[in-house]
């Protein structure tokens, strides 16, 4: 798997090997690899604002009509942002990102965003509580199948959302 883009000819590859599992159960997908995840996503670049994503703009609708414009939202995984600009003009009023990549995360903040770079992990998750506070509705697109332990990633949720 090819881990960024390139910026010249003259760059090297950095390929990852990576094995994929398929639960017999829920058939997630999920990825795993010999890098840890903060090596392989600290400067992962692949804007979200890039990618066709049809079911978007209805996915935010549905949020917007569960939770309303006064809930407060955090994307785990938020990329560049472009959820997170979607729920701003919904009329969404208070919204925060997660987000490991240094590259997307600071294009989700040059463009005014609410977003820490750091991962939802064990060791940030007393920091993101302080900085954002708890929050009516969590979400994340395109994450789950890049975590190493999905239950562990679902416990330092609830540590930040309302009861």
């Amino acid at each position: 798997m090819q881990k960024n883009l390139k910026t010249s000819s003259r760059d090297k590859d950095e390929l990852i090997n990576v094995k994929i599992f398929v639960c017999g159960v829920c058939h997630l997908v999920q990825l795993f690899h010999d890098k840890t995840n903060n090596d392989f996503y600290d400067d992962y670049f692949l804007p979200s604002s890039w990618k066709f994503q049809p079911h978007l703009h209805q996915q935010i609708n549905d949020f917007i009509e569960k939770k309303g414009t006064e809930s407060s939202y955090l994307e785990i995984g938020c990329n560049d942002g472009l959820a997170i600009s979607l729920l701003m003009d919904a009329g969404a009023k208070r919204i925060y990102g997660i987000e490991p990549s240094k590259d997307m995360s600071g294009r989700a903040q040059k463009a005014g965003f609410n977003v820490l770079n750091c991962y939802m992990n064990k060791e940030n998750v007393n920091s993101i509580y302080d900085k954002f506070g708890t929050h009516d509705f969590i979400f994340s697109r395109h994450v789950l199948e890049h975590i190493d332990d999905p239950k562990a990633f679902f416990v330092f949720n609830c540590n930040v959302i309302k009861e």
